[in-house]
């Protein structure tokens, strides 16, 4: 009896998942009838820049270092 109730939570939680990843990639109101960047992979600037406001900070300010910085000696 627990391997069957144990297997169909394995099978809910799947079509979970899944229902959510669609709705985030597809059916979002934002980006419906659909974001195309699963086909190329790309997104415009504006959608990058909604989405992903830290990428944009300065490397300092997000608390990150810059790859163009020098190292610095202890």
């Amino acid at each position: 009896m627990a391997i069957t109730i144990h297997y169909y939570e394995a099978i809910l939680a799947c079509l979970a998942i899944i229902i959510w990843h669609f709705y985030h990639v597809m059916f979002d109101p934002d980006v419906y009838p659909m974001n195309w960047a699963w086909l190329d992979g790309k997104v415009s600037k504006k959608w990058h820049e909604e989405e992903h406001p830290l990428e944009d900070e300065e490397p300092e300010k997000a608390g990150r270092e810059s790859p163009d910085s020098p190292a610095q000696e202890p």
